[in-house]
């Protein structure tokens, strides 16, 4: 069972920071000194957040929940060693739109997910998801000339509930997907599925940024060499 599966959401986040903790435990090498301070640093601006705030989220990578949740075991001493003689850097920031293709492991993203347009379907309406994302897939097939009927998205449905009982799954999960649409819409082959890898399990959405963020630094030093260029 994958996490998008669990129907209990509390129960997530504490069971990925207990595998996360098992994980680095069983990892004989030591961190890199370039992660020990990316923690370190971490550590600091969440020691300041609980003290300007009452309650405080942490976004971040799974790897370091161990080194954030319970931050106050690390000594905030051994902490500011880490980070002493790091030279500070005069950087700009800003927002940049992202892609789900970019979003993807498949992308060479290490940090990536498998699956960015199926989480959105998840995390936009989870009722009645097989049906919808069923529907989707014979609106593509039939959009490249390809046969996909009701029937198909019927049987697609039923071999995907299925599948997920026959597994003790709450929720079909995008294997049990993946599997019964390759054999209902696709025969067993792998050309259209590809198409529906890309579309509807990976994604091609873009991301939007307001014209008020400021421009990447890239962006500005293109902008004013090509002003002389009329």
């Amino acid at each position: 069972m994958t996490f998008e599966q669990n129907e209990n959401v509390a129960e997530i986040f504490p069971a990925i920071v207990e595998m996360m903790t098992v994980l680095r435990a069983e990892i004989k090498t030591p961190q890199k000194p370039r992660e020990e301070m990316r923690e370190a640093y971490m550590r600091k601006v969440l020691r300041k957040a609980d003290k300007d705030f009452q309650r405080v989220a942490v976004v971040c990578g799974a790897f370091h929940a161990p080194a954030l949740h319970d931050y106050k075991s690390f000594k905030t001493a051994t902490d500011t060693a880490i980070l002493k003689g790091i030279k500070k850097v005069k950087t700009e920031t800003t927002w940049i739109p992202w892609t789900y293709e970019r979003l993807s492991y498949s992308s060479g993203y290490g940090a990536g997910v498998l699956s960015p347009a199926w989480y959105k379907m998840l995390f936009s309406n989870r009722k009645d998801v097989v049906i919808r994302w069923m529907t989707k897939v014979a609106k593509l097939l039939r959009n490249e000339d390809l046969d996909a009927s009701s029937a198909h998205i019927i049987e697609a449905v039923r071999l995907a509930e299925t599948l997920a009982v026959l597994r003790g799954l709450p929720i079909s999960g995008i294997a049990e997907m993946d599997e019964a649409a390759k054999t209902i819409f696709c025969g067993g082959y792998d050309e259209p599925m590809e198409l529906i890898r890309e579309k509807l399990i990976i994604g091609d959405a873009m991301g939007k940024v307001s014209d008020k963020v400021p421009v990447v630094p890239l962006q500005k030093d293109l902008e004013n060499w090509s002003k002389p260029l009329g």
